[in-house]
């Protein structure tokens, strides 16, 4: 069974990327059991602070062994970057008619409607797929849907907070630079090989100018003149996933490279640190740059894509933490005393 989405040529040129802090709350949620080194520190951190009241309702909405996990928990990113609380704002204030959609598609003793009848192949067929609601959810659902969506929003940032918060700032520069990367990609092989590129099991049918997704039920989607949203996350460990409900613009969640980076647990040292005041990246780079270094050098050594090395040196540059001189054919970068100020273990001795 395949998720059929018809691509018009305005929607493939205003399909977007974006990423949010709420995805990675979700993703993490749903692959709580993963070994890999991040997601068990983060795991781990929230087990040991959030209350359990707001875990229940969490892993109730967002669980491991379901593949659905209730959509109004990611709202559609408004903004390159939307932080946790920008998130929890759309949460909370999700229409009531919306909330109750979503609980009809998770839970069994909810209304069957017929569009997801259809899409599942009958009502048997739905209810086996659908799980029963869990207590906690059910004694919010008996407040009203707009209840739900306020203790949602709440439980979304206390686990935010205490699980993906130290880290934040440099997992941001991950998921930046894996847009570069994927920009570069459509700027060099075009729009559809980028696309393709997101997850092995994409594929695109040229006459019928549709992406194909596998998935256990038939939908065409055909709402897409406002292009695709394009989410990278480093908490979604397996395929891509995808996300689509009239007349909302269609989302594309998909794991985001280099996710290694995260392994080791140095953010958690000091709120000082440079790192957490710029970001990962840029304090890496800056290290670099105790003498004169082009864009290309920088690439090399930091590992580093080129496109991501020159959006990072725009940044520095801007604020005033980097210059850079002309020197024949090469443009050379070098940190200022404005970033030596920033970090006194790294000044210049005069």
């Amino acid at each position: 069974m395949t998720v059929r989405v018809t691509m018009t040529v305005t929607g493939l040129g205003r399909s977007r990327f974006a990423f949010s802090a709420a995805t990675e709350v979700v993703n993490l949620l749903r692959n709580a059991t993963s070994s890999a080194p991040h997601l068990s520190r983060w795991w781990t951190r929230a087990a040991g602070s959030v209350d359990a009241r707001s875990m229940a309702l969490l892993t109730a909405l967002a669980p491991v062994d379901h593949p659905y996990s209730l959509d109004f928990l990611t709202p559609p990113p408004q903004r390159l970057r939307e932080s946790m609380d920008q998130a929890a704002e759309q949460i909370g204030e999700t229409a009531p008619e919306i909330v109750d959609h979503h609980l009809d598609v998770a839970f069994r003793g909810r209304p069957l409607r017929p569009e997801l009848v259809e899409a599942f192949g009958g009502k048997e067929a739905l209810d086996a797929w659908r799980r029963p609601m869990p207590e906690v959810v059910a004694d919010l659902v008996a407040r009203g849907p707009r209840v739900v969506a306020v203790e949602t929003a709440r439980a979304m940032s206390t686990f935010f907070r205490h699980a993906l918060g130290p880290d934040w700032a440099r997992l941001s520069d991950l998921l930046q630079e894996d847009i570069n990367h994927r920009a570069g990609i459509i700027t060099s092989e075009g729009i559809v090989t980028g696309l393709c590129s997101l997850d092995p099991a994409i594929t695109w049918n040229s006459e019928e100018q549709q992406l194909l997704l596998p998935r256990p039920y038939e939908v065409d989607v055909d709402w897409t003149d406002a292009g695709l949203l394009l989410i990278p996350s480093a908490a979604l460990p397996g395929r891509a996933l995808f996300s689509a409900e009239r007349p909302a613009t269609p989302s594309l969640v998909y794991p985001a490279r280099s996710v290694a980076q995260l392994w080791q647990a140095d953010a958690e040292t000091s709120g000082t640190d440079l790192a957490d005041l710029i970001g990962r990246t840029r304090a890496r780079l800056l290290q670099r740059l105790d003498r004169p270094r082009s864009t290309a050098q920088l690439s090399v050594d930091c590992q580093l894509s080129a496109p991501t090395v020159s959006y990072h040196l725009g940044v520095l540059l801007r604020t005033g933490l980097v210059h850079r001189q002309r020197r024949g054919r090469l443009v050379l970068y070098e940190r200022t005393s404005r970033a030596e100020s920033l970090d006194p273990s790294r000044r210049r001795v005069e």
